[in-house]
């Protein structure tokens, strides 16, 4: 999977949910269902993140360097090296957050990129989506994930579920999503 590019894609103002997903009303958001998986979309008007509580990532942003980190908050409580990425892991008051800075696709040429994921200690899904949206996470697969667009039509997070509990949640650096790259763009 390639997971970064030269240039950062525009938002895209006019992003809507599409057509053949369910609606619900508050907040104001679409979802789409396929086997186990669901895709949440903001309406236009509601703020995503008013979808999915990020509270877990304390200070926190996607793309966050270990350097910003450690300037921030300290040291990490755990680091690892492996043949492919760096992980340093900080322990938080709602969950560990890792910080990776991975090669993408082993694939030398691309540059490594920097990833933000937590895993919470609280793993119910109720801990972290809204009310609103809940009935229609799948719940009861094994293996199952839920992706969270942003406002400008590009994935926000990633959060992976076994057996209806929340393993993994990823805050993805995509335009729009508040991260390195919404940071380095001017206003």
């Amino acid at each position: 999977m390639l997971l970064s590019c030269q240039n950062d894609p525009p938002c895209r103002k006019d992003f809507a949910p599409p057509p053949d997903a369910i609606l619900v009303l508050s907040p104001s958001a679409g979802i789409s269902l396929w086997e186990n998986n669901a895709t949440v979309y903001p309406q236009p008007g509601t703020d995503w993140q008013t979808l999915i509580d990020l509270s877990i990532f304390d200070e926190f942003w996607p793309g966050i360097r270990i350097e910003e980190a450690r300037r921030m908050i300290g040291a990490p409580q755990q680091h690892a090296e492996g043949d492919f990425e760096s992980l340093w892991i900080y322990v938080r008051p709602k969950g560990k957050v890792t910080i990776t800075h991975a090669e993408q696709a082993s694939l030398p040429f691309l540059p490594r990129v920097w990833l933000l994921d937590g895993d919470p200690y609280d793993s119910a899904p109720s801990a972290f989506f809204h009310s609103a949206i809940l009935p229609y996470i799948p719940l009861h697969s094994n293996n199952s994930e839920v992706t969270v667009m942003n406002n400008c039509g590009y994935p926000g997070v990633a959060v992976s579920l076994e057996k209806g509990k929340i393993t993994r949640i990823a805050w993805l650096d995509n335009t729009g999503s508040g991260g390195q790259r919404d940071r380095r763009r001017p206003r």
